[in-house]
């Protein structure tokens, strides 16, 4: 995108950023726009692409506030809740990997409890009950893929979630914490894509954890 041509096109303008990157990424973009004389928005998702357009689905959007208020009545109608965060560029794209790799890592650690389940003869029903919390509902949903063994794509595939994991690590790394258990979410994601599932859901990850192969 950085390229004289684009340059040229785009000073003066105003750019808002939908693609997911680090908070690192996204302060020097934005610094890159200032040098540029383009007004700059990062957005964060929360929801999948079939939400756009739609009433559910959020997105956050960091920057100086008064492009976004000159951009409201533009982006307003994108999706059900459009939400202002602040000045700080990195914001809303730290909020984001926090939420995510939240539930990344309940799927990764229940992937390993289930697999120990198996493993051991115990039934999964015996176990369901005594974690509270975790919503029984979201609880018997991986069940029933795991019993099917099939994953079908929801919000994104195996694939996009691997190549998001990378982003997570880089985002820990850069914010100078310990990223070992954003480097064992991403090892999984990318054995449940080894594994055969690249274009299937999330709950695929599952299959990471059966016997080696």
């Amino acid at each position: 995108m950085r390229t004289p041509d684009v340059t040229a096109a785009i000073s003066g303008k105003t750019l808002v950023q939908f693609s997911s990157g680090t908070p690192e990424r996204a302060r020097e973009a934005g610094q890159w726009a200032g040098a540029h004389n383009v007004s700059y928005l990062d957005c964060t998702m929360s929801g999948g692409p079939q939400q756009i357009g739609s009433n559910v689905g959020t997105f956050s959007y960091t920057g100086p506030r008064e492009v976004f208020d000159a951009l409201r009545d533009v982006l307003t109608p994108l999706i059900g809740t459009s939400t202002y965060c602040g000045e700080d560029l990195g914001y809303a794209a730290a909020l984001d990997f926090a939420r995510l790799g939240a539930f990344t890592g309940v799927m990764t650690v229940l992937g390993n409890v289930l697999s120990l389940l198996k493993a051991e003869g115990v039934p999964v029903d015996e176990f369901l009950p005594t974690v509270p919390f975790l919503s029984r509902e979201f609880l018997d949903g991986i069940v029933r893929a795991i019993a099917a063994e099939q994953y079908p794509s929801g919000m994104a595939t195996l694939t996009t979630w691997r190549a998001w994991a990378d982003q997570f690590v880089r985002t820990e790394h850069d914010a100078g914490i310990d990223p070992r258990v954003a480097e064992v979410v991403r090892d999984y994601l990318a054995l449940g894509v080894e594994r055969g599932h690249q274009g299937d859901d999330i709950y695929a990850i599952f299959d990471a954890f059966g016997p080696t192969r």
